[in-house]
């Protein structure tokens, strides 16, 4: 009875918010209707390599991925980066609203399920990892919570230890393609044997696609013989 007047109490006098646009909530949730709406997902078709939307063709493929080589097999990304994604992932990585975890892993997992993606033939999930000293200031990795929570959906192993970030790097987020890349290469390292392994590689934003080949190439470097990147946002 206590606990119920003091919730009570909470929610007059500390009404929740949306996230986005601080409309005041009725309901526990992080969002509002009108937000959540204006998520915009990535339906086919799409380019296999990198999420871009294409015309219906036969080989699944962009122009510029058709006779380009990634060190991946296939990317999947939930969602376009537009402006409600954008707040909502800033929060989520730079503003220790690391409980955000559950909106999205609700989102990935509705939107695997709706594409129909099994992750039946996989050996195991990891993330892409953090350099330990920027993990060290953050407090957490995000890509490790979305990968935990794919993990958990799919009933996989997790394994988060198996590739190392060997130098830390500036920030992604202003850099152009060309820099990215170069910010990028040969920054990671698989620590065993992975001959033949099935592994999917979780991140929380596709843009280049540079973070996602240097970690898929380090597995492949390693023996992975088929490797997925799932990202929760692609930029566009």
């Amino acid at each position: 009875m206590l606990r119920t007047s003091i919730r009570a109490a909470k929610n007059i006098f500390f009404p929740a918010l949306c996230f986005c646009c601080e409309t005041k909530l009725s309901t526990s949730q992080y969002i509002c209707d009108k937000c959540r709406n204006q998520i915009k997902f990535l339906l086919p078709p799409i380019c296999k390599l990198c999420s871009t939307p294409i015309k219906n063709n036969k080989t699944n493929l962009c122009k510029n991925c058709l006779n380009s080589y990634y060190p991946y097999n296939k990317v999947i990304c939930a969602t376009l980066y537009t402006s409600t994604m954008q707040k909502l992932i800033h929060l989520f990585k730079y503003k220790h609203c690391d409980y955000l975890i559950k909106l999205f892993s609700s989102i990935l997992t509705t939107y695997l399920s709706n594409i129909a993606f099994t992750a039946e033939d996989y050996d195991f999930i990891t993330a892409v990892p953090m350099h330990p000293a920027k993990l060290k200031e953050r407090g957490y990795n995000q890509s490790a919570l979305l990968a935990h929570a794919l993990a958990n959906y799919f009933k996989k192993p997790l394994k988060n230890g198996i590739i190392y970030e060997t130098k830390l790097r500036d920030s992604q987020t202003k850099l152009k393609k060309e820099e990215r890349i170069k910010n990028t290469t040969a920054m990671f390292w698989a620590k065993e044997n992975l001959t033949a392994k099935k592994i999917i590689v979780v991140d929380d934003m596709f843009t280049t696609g540079s973070t996602a080949q240097s970690c898929c190439q380090a597995l492949k470097e390693k023996g992975a013989a088929r490797i997925t990147v799932i990202t929760l946002s692609k930029a566009q």
